[in-house]
């Protein structure tokens, strides 16, 4: 069975919502969830199929959009961060009257087989881990788990 292309997924939210508003329920503000891969991993540029939504839901009434921010892409050196794609992101959709919800993302994104995106954390990090053996959660045979970062190391110094 097919996925449902994105704008499919704005029509049906769109008929759910008059759906709704006929039954005469209160309304729940309604955000839609952005591709994981609103940026261009490459530029870290909005890419333009990721703003081709932007109009839709402003038009469907949506309250806004919610987007993850990866780390992977905004800090790829320590301390240097690059929030340019997700910038333009915001003006868009100020210009459209939508809000956003962001959500931080700490964590590696896909990488497994059959995903589609892969944004995993700063190479950066993960170049610590023979520094720092506590870097990541490991298994019990103590294979470590490079998706996201141990919580032991919140109050370790890294620079």
């Amino acid at each position: 069975m097919r996925s449902p292309s994105p704008l499919q997924g704005v029509q049906r939210t769109r008929s759910m919502l008059m759906l709704a508003r006929r039954k005469e329920t209160p309304e729940v503000p309604v955000f839609l969830m952005m591709p994981l891969d609103t940026l261009d991993p490459e530029t870290k540029e909005l890419k333009a199929s990721a703003a081709e939504l932007l109009p839709g839901a402003a038009a469907i009434g949506a309250e806004g959009i919610m987007v993850d921010v990866w780390w992977g892409l905004c800090e790829q050196e320590p301390g240097v961060y690059n929030f340019t794609g997700y910038v333009e992101l915001l003006k868009q959709c100020r210009a459209l009257g939508l809000k956003v919800q962001t959500v931080m993302s700490f964590h590696a994104c896909g990488g497994n087989i059959g995903d589609d995106v892969n944004i995993p954390i700063p190479k950066w990090v993960t170049d610590l881990e023979f520094q720092v053996p506590e870097l990541f959660y490991r298994d019990q045979r103590g294979d470590p788990s490079r998706e996201y970062i141990s919580l032991s190391c919140d109050e370790l110094p890294r620079f």
